[in-house]
């Protein structure tokens, strides 16, 4: 009856940590899952956003990965709250020379769950609608010269956003643009 009790009680153990697994695997997405490649020059913008959109309208984090590699983007990419968007050391974020003027945007829901344009339209009072949002590792090139103006990153209405570990170059504007609550 021992033996019974033993194998009863590792099965269900087993079960718990198969469960746990299932969960987090639900709560992650890289880049390369959807198509992005960082070996072949080619514009990556719609693979990125679409790993980013796994965590549209998130209660618990999604972590979004990039591996190695130099990628490039012609718009720009936006971020929603609980997401940690994991860049290896070696990723590189290229912007392409457009009309983009921003990298990574902070993006929130208005009160249908539809991207709030964050014009004179929206209603959002204070400054917290951006929550828990990483931004770690990886090269930020805005690949801008003296006649276009870019920056990095424009995160607005946020609370508990982290960046760190992270290089930016060639802004010719802010790099890192936040406004939040206190």
């Amino acid at each position: 009856v021992r033996s019974f009790v033993q194998t009863v009680s590792f099965s269900f153990r087993a079960l718990l940590v198969v469960t746990a697994l299932s969960s987090l695997a639900a709560q992650a997405a890289s880049v390369i899952d959807f198509g992005a490649d960082g070996s072949d020059g080619a514009d990556d913008t719609a693979a990125f956003q679409q790993a980013l959109n796994v965590a549209r309208g998130a209660t618990k984090t999604v972590e979004v990965t990039v591996p190695a590699g130099r990628y490039y983007l012609s718009r720009p990419l936006s971020i929603y709250s609980n997401t940690a968007f994991l860049l290896a050391k070696d990723a590189v974020i290229v912007r392409v020379p457009t009309e983009n003027k921003t990298m990574l945007r902070g993006q929130h829901l208005d009160g249908s769950g539809n991207d709030c344009p964050c014009d004179a339209t929206c209603r959002h009072g204070g400054h917290s609608q951006l929550k828990n949002v990483t931004i770690q590792g990886g090269v930020w090139d805005a690949a801008a010269d003296a006649s276009s103006v870019c920056g990095a990153f424009m995160l607005s209405h946020g609370e508990n956003i982290v960046v760190r570990d992270l290089t930016c170059r060639r802004c010719t504007d802010h790099y890192m643009n936040f406004s939040g609550s206190a």
